[in-house]
């Protein structure tokens, strides 16, 4: 049995060597950033020819002009220091509705680009991310819930290591409750936003490289603990313990064994914390 803790928050290599030109930028003709879609102008992890480990923030800052849907968005730069003070850690930009919790942002450290995280300006699905990517390598639930006021939001992270891609989807979303009593992993579930880190070759080296900040011991348990290395498949219903407290106590999803595809027709529980 695999454990995952319920928490908060390419390029397709042939060939272990490849070396990837940058592209050049184009602009885009209307307001609409469709990249996750269209895979142009280049191929994942590059994105708008910006690419994790590769671009500079002086790149970065000419290709984003370009961009209409980006020179029409409130954006903002700002030096990001660690929690102790001291020297300057990353530099971060970032875009669009200010009052989304997770606006598009690219982070840069020591003046390269670490990630990108993107929050689209169009609609997409899990059905239309399965059809153009395949099955993720992996996934990871994410259980949040209302503190001042009660509510509850089931999204799933699902990874693509070899195209650096991490997709989120919103699986549930309830106001006035802290609890669900059964969530369905639908193709029609919503796309929320998508990020971009170098590509690894394997799941877990690709976890590790998201959370640079992990000891090898952190990243470890973080992996065994948090995420379910492979996809259950479209229909995997997941069923809550409804007996404790979300904060309190962790609660428990279950997916039902007779829902999932036959090599993954094992108990899958899934604890938030």
């Amino acid at each position: 049995m695999k454990i995952l803790a319920v928490s908060i928050c390419i390029l397709m290599s042939f060939a272990a060597n490849i070396i990837i030109p940058l592209p050049t930028p184009t602009t885009v003709s209307n307001n609409e950033d469709k990249s996750i879609l269209t895979m142009k102008p280049c191929l994942f992890p590059c994105w708008q020819g910006i690419i994790p480990g590769k671009t500079t923030l002086a790149d970065v800052r000419q290709i984003l002009n370009t961009l209409s849907f980006f020179t029409v968005a409130k954006w903002s730069e700002d030096d990001v220091y660690p929690s102790t003070g001291g020297q300057k850690e990353t530099h971060l930009i970032r875009w669009g509705d200010p009052t989304n919790l997770y606006p598009s942002s690219i982070s840069f450290s020591n003046g390269v680009v670490e990630y990108i995280s993107i929050s689209p300006n169009i609609d997409f699905t899990l059905g239309d991310i399965l059809k153009l990517y395949g099955e993720p390598q992996g996934i990871k639930l994410n259980y949040d819930i209302g503190l001042e006021q009660p509510f509850v939001d089931v999204t799933l992270n699902a990874y693509y290591p070899k195209f650096g891609l991490t997709v989120t989807f919103q699986l549930y979303s309830k106001q006035g409750d802290y609890y669900v009593d059964s969530v369905e992993i639908n193709a029609t579930a919503k796309g929320q936003r998508f990020s971009l880190n170098t590509p690894q070759s394997d799941l877990q080296t690709f976890i590790a490289s998201i959370y640079p900040n992990y000891s090898s011991d952190q990243a470890n348990d973080f992996y065994s603990k948090h995420i379910y290395p492979e996809w259950p498949g479209l229909g995997a219903l997941l069923i809550s313990d409804k007996a404790s407290y979300p904060i309190a106590t962790p609660v428990v999803l279950t997916a039902v064994p007779t829902l999932l595809s036959p090599k993954s027709a094992t108990d899958l529980s899934l604890k938030s914390g």
